[in-house]
């Protein structure tokens, strides 16, 4: 299975977990919605080949979408797979990553 196959099967599947019922859909919801800030001097996570973080001074911040994408790889243009969608605040689905220029 290629990485972008099992993204692809991943979105699948997280979107199908937010329909299933409200308790769930909060925790994935919150779990989405919070980020992660670690002490990274060395920069091991921040220079991990296909989580997606953000990195200042000594400090690496991740989330749930870049340890998803940490799991399903990252495209030729070194963005991740998966991008969470959100509208008025709250988290409304997965879906791939679409950038400027994609087909």
């Amino acid at each position: 299975m290629t990485d972008e196959a099992f993204a692809e099967e991943l979105i699948r599947r997280l979107n199908a977990l937010l329909q299933d019922n409200e308790v769930v859909a909060d925790a994935i919801e919150r779990l989405a919605s919070t980020i992660v800030r670690v002490c990274d001097p060395n920069k091991i996570l921040a220079d991990h080949p296909t989580i997606q973080v953000s990195h200042k001074g000594m400090y690496t911040s991740v989330g749930l979408i870049g340890l998803l994408n940490g799991l399903s790889g990252v495209r030729p243009d070194g963005w991740g797979y998966v991008s969470a969608q959100f509208g008025n605040g709250e988290l409304v689905g997965f879906r791939k990553t679409v950038r400027p220029g994609d087909k």
